[in-house]
């Protein structure tokens, strides 16, 4: 499933961008 592999690749960048506001907002 492509799908499931782009959603996937997705999910890891959108992981990471949440993880740095996180880190961002406990400043």
């Amino acid at each position: 499933m492509p799908r499931l592999m782009l959603s996937d690749e997705f999910w890891s960048k959108l992981e990471k961008i949440l993880l740095q506001e996180a880190i961002y907002n406990k400043r």
